[in-house]
């Protein structure tokens, strides 16, 4: 059996312990994405980037119809339904059914870290569609048409 000599991890192979040690103490990414900047540690997480690319999702929530890349994300997903299982801050009371939300409420709320900044003005954002949102306050654009306005074009229209 092969130790880690950072954290409990152990493998029965040498190679398994060496991909450990580049991938999670390193953060080597190797695996690179060939239509925009990001890159990743392992070739399967890149593979669902790219499918993310194609617009391919082939796993359907049986609840909302909302469908998405892998089944581990359709299994997340799932959760926000069911609430089976809730995870939760160790500062405070929030609590989220996806553990990656209770990540970004420490990172935002508790250690201040905004990485999402407005390129028109001072503000910073902790998550992208904040920022995504916050910049079409810049640019005017209205990506989000109000249903009953357009209705009521398409009644004049006729």
């Amino acid at each position: 059996m092969w130790h880690c000599e950072h954290c409990p991890y152990k493998a029965r192979k040498q190679q398994s312990l060496k991909e450990h040690l580049k991938v999670v103490h390193q953060g080597v990414k190797d695996f690179h994405c060939p239509q925009c900047s990001r890159s990743f540690t392992r070739a399967d997480h890149l593979k669902l980037h790219i499918l993310r690319h194609e617009g391919i999702k082939k796993f359907k929530c049986a609840v909302c119809g909302l469908k998405k890349v892998s089944i581990g994300e359709l299994n997340t997903h799932m959760n926000t339904h069911t609430k089976e299982k809730m995870w939760s801050c160790e500062y405070c009371s929030y609590k989220s059914p996806i553990p990656r939300n209770v990540s970004r409420h420490v990172k935002v709320v508790h250690d201040g870290k905004k990485d999402f900044h407005c390129p028109h003005c001072e503000r910073s954002f902790g998550k992208a569609e904040s920022l995504r949102n916050h910049v079409m306050t810049h640019t005017g654009e209205k990506p989000h048409a109000c249903a009953e306005l357009l209705a009521h074009m398409v009644t004049i229209a006729s």
